[in-house]
């Protein structure tokens, strides 16, 4: 997730109003140290400061991510299109808020984009103090443009850097060994084989008439009843 403390502390939640942006995310002090910047590097350090990307709260890819966006934003504003400080300040914090309102409520990319409009719309029009005439149709134009083909056109690549990640890991344990499957096949042709008998005694006695089965059998007799139940079957 974005965990960035100058838009968290000057603009708020996604839910908020929005409000007129200008000396908001960067003062009328930075947007002049960034005016007076000379090269790529001091203006990179100053955003890092600015944005407060220089704390070691995210992770470095992450912090150079968000750098890089910071830079590309001034770049086009100081460099393509020279604007005025008002002006650099506003896009610097436009461009924030959107990406931090857009993937920190998991916005669509066209919500996106209409978070960009409705910011530009209160700084198009003279109507103080809900809104100023700060940029022209032809700065709107630009403005834009500029968004297409930058954080809009990569937004997929933004919204997974900043997404927040679930990881699950899964783990096979061996609790018990089972037998092997032969000596288990032979116990249980055993236990069949046992029960088959049981059930064949049980039949034979249930056939017989208790009272042909003496109490003591002696030899004789032994001999004589397994005559006659061997002549019985066949």
């Amino acid at each position: 997730s974005i965990n960035e403390k100058g838009a968290e502390k000057k603009a708020g939640s996604g839910a908020q109003t929005l409000k007129v942006l200008l000396y908001t995310f960067v003062s009328e002090t930075d947007t002049k140290i960034l005016r007076k910047a000379k090269t790529p590097a001091e203006e990179r350090k100053q955003l890092q400061r600015i944005f407060e990307l220089d704390k070691g709260e995210l992770n470095p890819k992450v912090t150079e991510l968000l750098l890089d966006f910071h830079y590309i934003n001034l770049y086009f504003a100081k460099h393509e299109k020279n604007f005025s400080d008002e002006k650099i300040s506003v896009i610097l914090a436009m461009m924030s808020y959107t990406m931090s309102t857009a993937l920190g409520n998991n916005m669509s990319q066209k919500e996106s984009l209409q978070i960009l409009r409705d910011i530009l719309k209160l700084h198009s029009f003279p109507r103080p103090p809900d809104s100023i005439g700060l940029f022209t149709v032809e700065d709107v134009a630009a403005i834009e443009g500029f968004f297409f083909r930058t954080f809009y056109r990569h937004f997929p690549l933004y919204e997974t850097a900043f997404k927040q990640k679930v990881e699950l890991t899964l783990k096979t344990l061996a609790i018990l060994e089972l037998p092997q499957l032969k000596h288990l096949a032979i116990e249980n042709e055993t236990k069949e084989s046992k029960l088959d008998d049981a059930k064949l005694l049980v039949q034979f006695l249930s056939s017989q008439d208790p009272s042909s089965i003496p109490v003591k059998i002696t030899g004789e007799q032994k001999i004589d009843a397994q005559t006659n139940f061997i002549s019985t079957k066949l």
